[in-house]
């Protein structure tokens, strides 16, 4: 990593801002940082914070991570160091993933001083709003989308399927919770007019949090809409996608995943391919889980057609399932090799290297 003094920084910005022929008002305003202070950074008289600096970067289309300088201040080392403490995601029936992420949620709120940074907070709201988001999922995985269910059936079983309250209360703090982490940077944000904003990497993963609420609510086509929306807009806005990598390519994971709830097949197809086609530059590990959603929409599709799954036109689905499932073996992604056991099980009675059910003890 390349190591910048304030100088060399400022100047990298205001070379950056200029070529994308914004004032400094402008990004000023993306940034939520006030004019005078970026007047400052720009003329070497301040260093701004490690967010900061990737901040101001990401809006101005410039990949951060080979500029922001190797030190740290005290703050943001500590910052740093609590952040490392906090899981993946990972399975939200992961009680124990659950305990840590309030864990790091409540020491964070302690320190006063990494509370008062917008960026750091807009972070905490974001964690704050996936562990309410949680409890919705786990029931969600557990009760929707039942194989054999038509398309009929499924919307009449989600229209009368009813949260416990508990849980429904924590689905719309969530929705609150987001909420306030984007109007830390982007005040006057409004999800309708999402594909307006040029979105940070942080404010893309708000965004899909927010989604996926609005999908466990009930709202499905918004749920959708939004994703498209995000898919399109990271798509357009940065050239050359690694400086948001997992970003893109979760946004297209997500998006095929609820097409397929939906029985969207054709539109997850089509989404699956062009998420496998930027795995290859952007991140590896990511093939296996977009192997099995192109793996299921295809044989979603060809059931459709010929009535059956194990058809001869089935072969080329079934590989790319059975890729998917030493795919994410060999990356350690159990869900997803959990997940493409299953989907065999359910639908060809047998285990992914052939085995009948009934012979496995």
């Amino acid at each position: 990593m390349i190591k910048f003094d304030m100088h060399e920084i400022g100047k990298l910005v205001q070379r950056l801002r200029k070529q994308r022929g914004l004032t400094q008002a402008d990004l000023a305003e993306q940034t939520n940082i006030d004019t005078a202070t970026l007047s400052k950074i720009e003329n070497g008289h301040a260093m701004p914070k490690q967010n900061t600096i990737k901040n101001l970067l990401e809006k101005l289309r410039f990949d951060p991570g080979g500029v922001i300088p190797l030190f740290l201040s005290e703050k943001d080392a500590r910052f740093e160091k609590l952040k490392a403490k906090l899981p993946g995601i990972g399975d939200p029936r992961d009680h124990e993933q659950t305990k840590k992420m309030n864990d790091f949620i409540a020491e964070f709120e302690k320190d006063t001083e990494l509370y008062e940074d917008d960026l750091n907070r807009q972070y905490i709201k974001t964690v704050q709003g996936v562990v309410l988001i949680r409890p919705a999922n786990v029931v969600v995985t557990e009760s929707w989308g039942r194989a054999g269910l038509s398309r009929e059936e499924l919307i009449k079983e989600r229209e009368s399927f009813v949260f416990p309250k508990d849980i429904a209360e924590k689905l719309d703090k969530a929705i609150e919770v987001l909420y306030e982490g984007m109007y830390i940077t982007i005040p006057a944000f409004e999800i309708a007019k999402m594909d307006e904003y040029y979105l940070s990497a942080a404010e893309t993963n708000i965004v899909r949090n927010l989604a996926n609420a609005y999908y466990f609510k009930g709202n499905e086509d918004l749920a959708i809409d939004i994703y498209k929306k995000l898919e399109k807009s990271i798509d357009s806005n940065y050239k050359g996608k690694a400086t948001v990598g997992d970003s893109y390519l979760s946004t297209i994971a997500n998006l095929c995943n609820l097409l397929i709830y939906a029985y969207r097949f054709e539109e997850a197809l089509e989404y699956s391919n062009k998420g496998l086609d930027e795995c290859i530059e952007l991140q590896l590990a990511m093939l296996p889980l977009l192997a099995q959603f192109k793996g299921a929409a295809m044989l979603e599709i060809i059931n459709k057609e010929k009535g059956a799954y194990d058809v001869p036109e089935a072969t080329e689905a079934k590989e790319i399932l059975k890729d998917a499932y030493y795919g994410a073996r060999l990356a350690k992604r159990i869900s997803v090799q959990k997940n493409v056991e299953s989907l065999f099980a359910k639908l060809f009675k047998t285990k992914v290297d052939g085995t009948p059910l009934e012979d496995v003890q």
